[in-house]
């Protein structure tokens, strides 16, 4: 992951908040050396899809939004599969909202904070009512530790 940082390329993770948090919890228990999780560049599909389409999907399990966006999910759950669906929703995204990928990665995770956090910010009414987790509205890509799994 250090060269993915150091060279500045995005890595595709569904969902990022919970496996990038799960990851960084994971790294810090084992003591391994932890990558420079601030410059680190992320495409989240998940996110982005809620920022484009808001409540026109309904559920949003990779499931849900691979077979929204037309992409085949075989074998969900296994890692690789997982990470090549999450791959080809955020191709398709970008197929279908070219506006999305016109400007660099820096520009998209500006605006994923942004969609991450409208997201939480509606979760939370909902939960609030129903005796839930909050989730943490600056908790993307890494939920801060007072949020985190």
């Amino acid at each position: 992951m250090h060269d993915l940082i150091d060279r500045q390329i995005g890595l595709v993770v569904f969902n990022a908040a919970y496996d990038l948090t799960m990851l960084r919890a994971e790294a810090t228990r084992w003591g391994i050396d932890q990558p420079d999780w601030d410059r680190l560049l992320v495409v989240d599909p998940f996110v982005i899809d809620w920022g484009i389409e808001r409540g026109g999907l309904g559920p949003r399990r990779l499931s849900d939004v691979a077979a929204y966006y037309g992409v085949v999910l075989d074998n969900a759950h296994d890692a690789a599969a997982d990470a090549r669906a999450a791959r080809d929703i955020a191709y398709e995204i970008g197929k279908r909202h070219p506006g999305i990928a016109a400007g660099d990665l820096r520009d998209l995770m500006v605006s994923q904070v942004a969609w991450y956090a409208a997201r939480a910010e509606d979760w939370n009414a909902y939960a609030i009512k129903v005796d839930r987790p909050l989730d943490d509205p600056a908790g993307w890509p890494l939920q801060s530790p007072a949020f985190a799994v």
